[in-house]
């Protein structure tokens, strides 16, 4: 049977319901409000924030806050991963905020491992060809899914849940891809060395420039290894399914050789061992 092949993003949009479609409108309408706010009031949202991030940076306990909360996130349903990775930047800047942002990833991914939360993945295609793909390349396949752009928490629940992936090749796989954490930790600090109001004309349109290129370039990335993921999962499985074939052909093959050959040997044993001709008895006269 060849594999099934992956949706793209037309077809998932083409697949949703009105209600769905509804919703992500909602959705991406907020979203625009919230930017053009957000610059409208730059100023304002800046001297708000400042006091609290200037008592998490001071308090004793603030990396173990913002590491749970990272933490939180890796688990589904809660989503926020990237904008927590961000405010890690944004408190502590590089190198500093990689160290909440990092525990936080491997405590959260082992939490949202448990193979007794979730269970409810596997009508779900992209999964299953995800699913053969990582029990046939192993290691690689996996560290280039946790690259990518594929939902972090849910894949967390998704290994756990209905995957036999052994704990160890997860964790190491999400070990070995924690350095994406660097580029939105870094969008962060550039976002915060804007509330400093000395930052002003060309040097806060730079910075803001800046901002905005590193999250397109995150989006890119993401996206790229995303659509090479993707393929290469394809690919693993249509050659995984091309084998299956070959071998389910060899197996008929030989199967029909044998019956041939037993059919040929019962041939060959009647024609040398003739049936006995029983004489002719007369019955007495």
């Amino acid at each position: 049977m060849a594999a099934e092949s992956l949706p793209t993003i037309g077809e998932r949009l083409r697949a949703m319901t009105i209600t769905q479609k509804v919703a992500l409108a909602i959705f991406c309408v907020i979203m625009i409000a919230f930017i053009i706010v957000f610059f409208a009031y730059e100023k304002q949202v800046f001297e708000l924030l400042e006091p609290a991030v200037d008592y998490i940076r001071k308090s004793s306990a603030g990396m173990v806050v913002l590491g749970a909360i990272m933490a939180a996130t890796c688990i589904f349903p809660l989503f926020g991963y990237g904008a927590v990775s961000m405010i890690c930047g944004y408190v502590y800047g590089i190198p500093m905020g990689f160290i909440p942002a990092f525990f936080g990833d491997i405590i959260g991914a082992s939490a949202g491992f448990c193979k007794y939360i979730f269970r409810k993945f596997g009508d779900n295609i992209e999964f299953r060809e995800m699913s053969k793909a990582v029990s046939t390349d192993g290691i690689f396949i996996l560290f280039l899914i946790r690259l990518s752009s594929f939902p972090f928490a849910v894949l967390n629940a998704y290994f756990g849940a209905m995957t036999q992936l052994p704990y160890w090749k997860f964790i190491l796989a999400t070990t070995l891809s924690t350095p994406r954490l660097f580029l939105p930790i870094f969008i962060g600090q550039n976002i915060s060395s804007l509330a400093d109001p000395t930052v002003t004309g060309n040097s806060r349109i730079i910075k803001w420039a800046a901002s905005i290129a590193g999250i397109i370039i995150a989006l890119a990335v993401g996206w790229y290894i995303y659509r090479h993921t993707t393929r290469r999962i394809e690919r693993i499985n249509a050659g995984l399914a091309e084998e299956n074939e070959d071998v389910g052909g060899a197996v008929r093959h030989t199967r029909a050789a044998q019956y041939d050959a037993v059919i040929n040997m019962e041939e060959i044993e009647r024609i040398q061992d003739p049936p006995q001709v029983q004489p002719l008895v007369l019955p007495p006269q």
